[in-house]
Protein backbone atom coordinates (compact mmCIF):
# COMPACT_ATOMS: atom_id res chain seq x y z
CA UNK A 1 0.00 0.00 0.00
CA UNK A 2 0.69 3.59 -0.72
CA UNK A 3 1.60 6.08 2.12
CA UNK A 4 -1.95 7.62 0.97
CA UNK A 5 -3.60 4.70 2.39
CA UNK A 6 -0.79 3.00 5.04
CA UNK A 7 -3.15 -0.82 5.04
CA UNK A 8 -6.15 -2.26 3.57
CA UNK A 9 -8.01 -5.47 4.64
CA UNK A 10 -10.16 -7.41 2.19
CA UNK A 11 -13.03 -9.88 3.31
CA UNK A 12 -14.25 -11.64 0.72
CA UNK A 13 -17.27 -14.42 0.58
CA UNK A 14 -17.89 -16.83 -2.13
CA UNK A 15 -21.09 -15.83 -4.54
CA UNK A 16 -23.78 -19.09 -4.73
CA UNK A 17 -23.04 -21.54 -7.63
CA UNK A 18 -26.02 -19.33 -9.40
CA UNK A 19 -24.67 -16.30 -8.88
CA UNK A 20 -21.21 -17.40 -10.34
CA UNK A 21 -22.95 -18.81 -13.57
CA UNK A 22 -23.61 -15.36 -14.05
CA UNK A 23 -20.79 -13.50 -13.78
CA UNK A 24 -20.67 -12.13 -9.73
CA UNK A 25 -17.76 -14.19 -7.99
CA UNK A 26 -17.53 -12.58 -4.29
CA UNK A 27 -18.75 -10.19 -2.15
CA UNK A 28 -16.52 -8.45 -0.73
CA UNK A 29 -15.75 -5.94 2.14
CA UNK A 30 -12.78 -3.56 2.71
CA UNK A 31 -11.11 -2.55 5.85
CA UNK A 32 -8.79 0.85 5.63
CA UNK A 33 -6.42 1.79 8.23
CA UNK A 34 -5.62 3.96 10.10
CA UNK A 35 -8.39 5.92 9.72
CA UNK A 36 -11.00 2.81 10.35
CA UNK A 37 -13.10 3.24 7.22
CA UNK A 38 -15.02 -0.10 6.37
CA UNK A 39 -16.53 -0.67 2.51
CA UNK A 40 -19.28 -3.00 2.10
CA UNK A 41 -21.12 -3.94 -1.12
CA UNK A 42 -17.95 -4.14 -2.91
CA UNK A 43 -18.50 -7.16 -5.56
CA UNK A 44 -15.83 -9.11 -7.87
CA UNK A 45 -17.02 -9.79 -10.96
CA UNK A 46 -15.90 -11.85 -14.44
CA UNK A 47 -16.14 -9.46 -17.00
CA UNK A 48 -17.41 -10.37 -20.77
CA UNK A 49 -13.51 -11.05 -21.68
CA UNK A 50 -12.88 -13.25 -18.73
CA UNK A 51 -11.06 -11.39 -16.75
CA UNK A 52 -12.02 -10.44 -13.21
CA UNK A 53 -13.57 -6.50 -12.15
CA UNK A 54 -13.64 -4.96 -9.23
CA UNK A 55 -17.61 -2.85 -8.61
CA UNK A 56 -17.85 -0.26 -6.19
CA UNK A 57 -21.51 -0.21 -4.65
CA UNK A 58 -23.80 1.81 -6.03
CA UNK A 59 -27.39 2.79 -6.32
CA UNK A 60 -29.63 2.67 -9.53
CA UNK A 61 -32.42 5.08 -9.75
CA UNK A 62 -35.87 4.83 -11.07
CA UNK A 63 -34.42 5.95 -14.28
CA UNK A 64 -32.03 3.45 -14.71
CA UNK A 65 -28.95 5.59 -13.68
CA UNK A 66 -26.48 4.47 -11.12
CA UNK A 67 -25.26 6.64 -8.34
CA UNK A 68 -21.59 5.73 -6.72
CA UNK A 69 -22.24 4.99 -2.52
CA UNK A 70 -18.08 5.01 -2.64
CA UNK A 71 -16.05 7.32 -5.05
CA UNK A 72 -12.44 6.34 -4.86
CA UNK A 73 -11.13 10.05 -6.04
CA UNK A 74 -7.58 9.12 -6.21
CA UNK A 75 -6.44 6.79 -9.09
CA UNK A 76 -3.26 5.39 -7.46
CA UNK A 77 -5.10 4.12 -4.35
CA UNK A 78 -8.24 2.68 -5.98
CA UNK A 79 -5.90 1.16 -8.24
CA UNK A 80 -4.30 -0.46 -5.50
CA UNK A 81 -7.30 -1.30 -3.58
CA UNK A 82 -8.57 -3.12 -6.70
CA UNK A 83 -5.72 -4.92 -6.89
CA UNK A 84 -5.74 -6.07 -3.59
CA UNK A 85 -9.09 -7.39 -3.64
CA UNK A 86 -8.26 -8.72 -7.13
CA UNK A 87 -5.61 -10.71 -5.11
CA UNK A 88 -7.58 -12.07 -2.48
CA UNK A 89 -9.82 -13.25 -4.95
CA UNK A 90 -6.89 -15.42 -6.72
CA UNK A 91 -5.45 -16.52 -3.07
CA UNK A 92 -9.51 -17.53 -2.44
CA UNK A 93 -9.47 -19.74 -5.34
CA UNK A 94 -6.33 -21.21 -5.07
CA UNK A 95 -7.73 -22.23 -1.36
CA UNK A 96 -10.68 -23.37 -2.45
CA UNK A 97 -9.48 -25.49 -5.60
CA UNK A 98 -9.22 -29.30 -5.09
Amino acid sequence: MSERVATAAAHLVLASEADRASGLLFYASLTLAPIRVRIDGVTIRRKRNGDRGVSWPARRSADGRLYPIVQILDPIVRAELERLLLDEARRVQRDLSP
